[in-house]
């Protein structure tokens, strides 16, 4: 287990950073569901690349939507990942190896807002640090992409469910050592829900003359 208190206060700091100077707050909320990871191992020889299985694990997330736009946002989240992969070789069939981090993830978000949906896609960087692994010499922090499609569903509005996917590719090596690298992408699967911040409404300022 590794001291995960500053990569927290990091994060922390950051999110509350954007909240104070966001000029344009358009809602906050949750999400939670499934992630389903693998790694490929990757040594100095060429001919030596492992792809492991996909493993499922879970995930869970808050977040902050801003910028007042039509057609485009960005969103600031800190999410619970849990990553890894399931050995495929016959002699450790079944195997897991875990890696569980503590993200920091900032979104573009492309949105058309319909009658009663808004669907939209997502991209943007995450920076992953490491909380608990059964792998040693693991990166404590590294960077990864982010592409995602999701749909918002506005019928009980200002509360707002959605549903996302997610691919989530390593930008850097997970693992890096002289002779052997680890990289590793997952699918996450989400849902959640947002709620709404209302523009308040300019007062009318009152016309010059009496009321009788």
């Amino acid at each position: 287990m590794l001291n995960c208190k500053k990569p927290l206060i990091f994060c922390l700091l950051m999110v509350h950073f954007v909240t104070t100077n966001a000029q344009f707050i358009k809602g906050f909320g949750i999400s939670a569901g499934a992630t389903f990871s693998r790694q490929k191992w990757i040594g100095t020889n060429p001919d030596f690349k492992d792809k492991l299985n996909y493993k499922p694990g879970g995930n869970t997330s808050i977040f902050m939507e801003y910028i007042d736009h039509k057609y485009y946002r960005m969103i600031t989240e800190l999410q619970f990942n849990m990553k890894g992969a399931r050995d495929n070789r016959s002699l450790l069939s079944g195997y897991r190896y875990a890696a569980d981090y503590l993200s920091f993830n900032n979104f573009f978000k492309l949105r058309q807002e319909l009658y009663d949906v808004t669907p939209y896609v997502l991209i943007g960087p995450r920076v992953e640090f490491l909380l608990s692994s059964n792998i040693t010499q693991m990166r404590v922090a590294h960077l990864t992409a982010s592409g995602a499609i999701g749909m918002e569903f506005l019928y009980t509005r200002p509360w707002i469910l959605f549903a996302e996917v997610h691919y989530n590719p390593d930008a850097m090596s997970a693992l890096r050592i002289t002779d052997f690298k680890i990289r590793q992408n997952a699918w996450e699967i989400r849902v959640g829900v947002k709620y709404e911040l209302k523009k308040k409404a300019d007062c009318p300022r009152p016309r010059g003359g009496k009321n009788f």
